[in-house]
């Protein structure tokens, strides 16, 4: 089977004790475009897209050589540690990433092989996904990510498109988790797999599934007041976040309470913050409060100024553990940049290559060709799958931006020029559009904390972030995009 070289991105996540090290060995013999293996160090319990830490606070960067395309990396670990190993995709070749999740043991020695495995995609169609295939001491603790997705036959989880029926969809994701948590048994048995590793791939497993049954609202694909409330009833949904190191622990609990409690959270997190306090104990307490700041961090919107940090400063009173303290304080930090102007190395220093001219312009530069302007950014890139159904559901989202006079721009995080042309010429978005040089280390990347796509930022007439996490343009949202518009032209008058 021919070999690939990648791109990798390994993301790591844990909870830490002692520190010691991890050996991770790799070769592939296949060259690529690019040679940069980037591994990310993320000790926070909530998730793998922090967006309260840089990538260089994250991310060290490491080079092989073309020639025989080895890898050698002795990693810090502390206990037992999760992470994440993505190979970097090259669509136009027909090479797509997924990320495979693999479990440490201090102590482990391995190798991989980078190679691949057909398996159905977003589009249903069979696709060719980069794997990495590893051998050594606990190597089932590395393999069983993609081995997994073997079983199951997709690389993603069953698609849901507005219109269908979300039981349907609950029906596919119940039979998914269902037939993972049975692989999961077999697994262990076969491979006499640690309690610790049983443990994290089970809760993960769940969680996942939480996550994925909550999807279609979090996504816009359908309103919270269209699901019928049986939907969300069930002993399924109860979050498994006993077990931090569980991949997707901060994602359940963002779908169950956020998107599957309320039909307008983020005018009620007061509401939330009670319910926490008064039906959990003190550690699962401290954490959904924890998360709950997060969210409101990461919308920025001065609408929730005074709430924000009222939640902020009664949490801290019975928050204790260290590192939730840290991620509030973070969050502090990255609710106060919004509803500010953009730092000046940021104006100066973030590079943006427009589609049309190809011409590269700063920020600053751009910015000033919408001078006086509300703007209403769109961060994707030509991989993203909901990057790009919500760009073909966005006629009506900008109709009305162009009635208000907002101007609608997108910028791609694309490494690859050449895809990022193609895609945007493919889906006829080629007005106002640019792309984010050099995105992984942009100070734009790192100002607003670019961690997920699709994105989408809104500036009002003065170019200050007033939504850090502005609704999406697509008809599910479309209700919500206009209260944030409308907001927008809203005179206050003193008497």
């Amino acid at each position: 089977m021919k070999k690939v070289l990648f791109v990798s991105t390994l993301t790591i996540l844990s909870f830490c004790m002692n520190a010691q090290e991890v050996i991770i060995n790799g070769i592939s013999i296949h060259e690529c475009m690019d040679d940069r293996i980037t591994i990310w160090h993320d000790f926070s319990p909530f998730g793998v897209n922090n967006a309260f830490f840089s990538h260089r606070e994250q991310a060290r960067s490491f080079f092989i050589p073309k020639k025989n395309g080895i890898f050698k990396q002795k990693l810090p670990v502390e206990s037992y540690q999760v992470g994440r190993i993505d190979g970097m995709q090259n669509v136009s070749e027909g090479w797509h990433s997924k990320p495979q999740w693999i479990f440490m043991t201090p102590g482990d020695s391995v190798f991989f092989v980078a190679d691949s495995m057909y398996l159905k995609g977003w589009d249903s169609e069979k696709t060719r996904f980069i794997i990495f295939r590893f051998s050594g001491e606990n190597a089932a603790h590395y393999n069983w990510s993609y081995k997994l997705d073997s079983v199951l036959g997709s690389g993603v989880r069953p698609s849901f498109r507005r219109g269908d029926n979300p039981f349907d969809y609950r029906i596919l994701l119940t039979e998914r988790r269902d037939k993972s948590l049975r692989f999961l048994e077999a697994y262990r048995q076969r491979y006499n797999v640690s309690d610790q590793f049983y443990n994290f791939a089970k809760a993960s497993i769940k969680n996942e599934f939480i996550w994925n049954l909550f999807w279609p609202v979090r996504s816009g694909l359908i309103e919270r007041s269209e699901v019928c409330p049986s939907y969300f009833i069930g002993n399924f949904l109860t979050p498994v976040i006993n077990n931090h190191l569980s991949a997707w622990g901060y994602h359940a609990v963002m779908g169950r309470y956020f998107f599957g409690t309320l039909d307008e959270p983020w005018e009620r997190m007061d509401s939330l913050f009670n319910y926490f306090i008064h039906n959990y104990d003190e550690q699962e307490r401290a954490y959904l409060v924890s998360v709950l700041i997060g969210m409101l961090a990461q919308r920025q919107q001065n609408s929730c100024r005074e709430q924000f940090f009222r939640i902020v400063e009664d949490a801290l009173t019975f928050v204790e553990n260290p590192r939730y303290l840290q991620y509030i304080d973070r969050a502090v930090t990255f609710f106060a940049m919004g509803n500010n102007p953009f730092p000046e190395d940021v104006l100066s220093k973030t590079r943006l290559k427009e589609y049309k001219s190809g011409e590269i312009f700063t920020l600053e530069e751009v910015l000033k060709k919408y001078k006086d302007r509300p703007i209403y950014i769109a961060f994707w890139a030509s991989w993203c799958g909901p990057c790009l159904i919500n760009m073909e559901n966005s006629q009506q989202a900008k109709a009305f931006l162009k009635e208000r006079g907002v101007k609608f721009i997108y910028i791609s995080t694309d490494t690859r020029e050449e895809a990022w042309r193609n895609t945007s010429q493919r889906k006829g978005v080629t007005q106002n559009q640019y792309l984010l040089l050099d995105s992984r280390t942009s100070p734009l990347t790192n100002h607003v904390r670019i961690t997920n796509i699709p994105r989408y930022i809104l500036l009002n007439a003065e170019h200050i972030i007033v939504d850090g996490n502005a609704p999406p343009p697509i008809p599910a949202h479309f209700n919500s995009l206009r209260n944030s518009i409308n907001r927008l032209f809203m005179r206050t008058v003193t008497f």
